[in-house]
């Protein structure tokens, strides 16, 4: 602005020396000349000194608000006292690294907001809805007229995010920041040429070189330290070390790394499980090798996200998963619902569920009871029915009966199930719809193919399914027979097509349910 104000002072001065060259005599026009020089020389010398006191006396952000050069107006953008008309001309800078950084400035007004919410710069905007400070109904507003998708994408995260923690305040939860935000942060903040930034992505790596991993969590830096104590492929001593770290969110993403890895004992995970940061303990509460009664004092957390990592944890024990079936929380019910491990009882009223998801679920779960099952084929809405046709520990009279159903896709999932008897997968052979008639086909070419490789499956449920299918060849029977799996040897028990000679073999089975199974049988005698 100085540099302008002194080019047309020189522009105004050359001016009228020129026009008093031209109206005057020589020695007259020689005298103006000193004479207005000396006059505009003390205007000029009068607004020089003004303007360099007044901007003496501004902040620093405000005083080099008017300097042009990149660096110092990202100074400004960031600045946590930047005023709120520096902060609307900045939001219009041509430069658009300075909108990316004043986005992320939490002092913003919600004027401003609004400008940078429609920056023509798609990451302006994405970096925008990661501010905590923008207000709830600005986000929802601007999620549903945002037109790039991967930044209505973020805006729609940064909402589910932004109620999970006001939920959180109001149920009195200690809040937690997610901790991928400060590495993602830290990333955002660096050049990706810069040596940090590099540190910091071999750090969130798979496996960094093992020659690096001292290096890189001993680093004077704590971002990179932080993002170190994040791999999961850094070991129990180096992580230990961690635990000692004067950076506090250095030590909590130690304790969650622990939290994560299969090879941490016992009496950590207890440790951890009591931990104030929610992330700790639903990273215990995901930890295949977590202790059911661990798992049981989780169970009571009143955070939902570890409610749900308890409820979809392959270990937790019935008793667990049949005290959370009471819960109203749809999402906790729906993983319960899969849970192969979750008791008949709760399963049944799961059964009977308001929710569609709860009950396709509990239609797919091998552990349905017939009876929830049988409900579940009757149910009004196709997927259930369809789930309840791809459930390989359907009854045949079941499978039967959907064949008959009203949706080609509930008849195509009959039709590939290798629990269908080959007689319903005959007649759906003949079926006018091709999406149920070719999987029909098929399954007639190799069904007795299709038995021998399921009857090998590392999965008892799929074990068993063979068991009690009345096609499975007799060869196929005998080696069922001795499974060790006490239900699958039952199933073979009762299967009428299994030879007499094995029948004789498990009669003599140690477990009474087994040997009950081959009195029923018609072909025992």
């Amino acid at each position: 602005m100085v540099i302008f104000f002194w080019l047309f002072f020189f522009a105004c001065l050359a001016a009228v020396m020129l026009y008093t060259a031209k109206r005057f005599e020589p020695r007259t026009a020689y005298k103006l000349k000193i004479a207005i020089f000396l006059i505009m020389g003390f205007i000029g010398l009068l607004s020089f000194v003004g303007f360099y006191r007044y901007t003496a006396g501004l902040p620093e952000e405000q005083r080099i608000t008017t300097d042009t050069t990149v660096d110092r107006r990202l100074k400004i953008a960031s600045s946590p006292y930047i005023a709120k008309e520096h902060a609307k001309y900045l939001s219009q800078d041509s430069d658009r690294t300075v909108r990316y950084e004043l986005a992320a400035n939490q002092a913003l007004d919600t004027d401003i907001m609004r400008i940078l919410m429609n920056d023509p710069d798609p990451n302006v905007r994405k970096r925008l809805s990661r501010n905590l400070t923008v207000p709830i109904d600005l986000i929802e507003s601007q999620s549903m007229k945002e037109g790039d998708p991967i930044v209505r994408q973020a805006y729609v995260d940064a909402l589910y995010f932004r109620k999970k923690r006001e939920n959180d305040k109001r149920s009195g939860v200690v809040l937690d920041v997610d901790p991928k935000v400060r590495i993602t942060e830290s990333l955002e903040k660096l050049s990706p040429d810069s040596e940090d930034f590099r540190k910091i992505r071999l750090s969130t790596s798979g496996k960094p070189f093992l020659y690096s991993i001292d290096m890189l969590a001993s680093d004077p830096n704590p971002d990179v330290r932080y993002a170190a104590a994040s791999n999961t492929s850094m070991s129990g001593t180096v992580l230990r070390e961690l635990l000692k770290d004067p950076d506090k969110g250095v030590q909590e993403m130690a304790i969650l790394t622990m939290s994560r890895k299969d090879s941490t004992d016992a009496d950590s995970l207890e440790t951890y499980s009591l931990h104030s940061n929610t992330y700790i303990r639903e990273a215990v509460a995901n930890n295949p090798h977590t202790p059911s009664y661990i798992l049981e004092q989780l169970s009571r957390d009143g955070h939902k996200q570890v409610l749900l990592a308890v409820a979809g944890n392959d270990n937790t024990p019935p008793h667990i998963l049949a005290n959370l079936a009471g819960s109203k929380d749809v999402e906790i019910l729906r993983r319960i619902a899969r849970h192969k491990t979750t008791p008949q009882s709760a399963l049944r009223d799961l059964a009977l569920h308001d929710d569609v998801e709860v009950r396709r679920r509990v239609a797919l779960n091998p552990s349905a009871p017939d009876a929830a099952l049988e409900r579940l084929g009757r149910d009004s809405s196709a997927e259930v029915r369809n789930a309840t046709a791809i459930n390989g520990t359907s009854s045949p009279i079941l499978l039967a009966k959907l064949a008959g159903d009203a949706e080609p896709k509930v008849r195509s999932a009959v039709a590939m199930n290798p629990a269908t008897p080959v007689e319903v997968v005959k007649d759906l052979a003949k079926d006018k719809v091709p999406l149920v008639r070719i999987p029909a086909e098929h399954n007639l070419r190799n069904f007795a193919e299709t038995l021998r490789n399921l009857s090998k499956d590392s999965d008892v449920f799929r074990r068993r399914q063979v068991a009690q299918n009345l096609n499975t060849p007799a060869n196929t029977l005998a080696e069922l027979a001795n499974d060790e799996d006490v239900y699958v040897r039952e199933r073979v028990a009762l299967n009428p097509n299994t030879p007499r000679d094995v029948l004789s073999k498990l009669s003599r089975d140690p477990e009474e349910p087994v040997r009950l199974a081959v009195a029923e049988n018609p072909n025992h005698l």
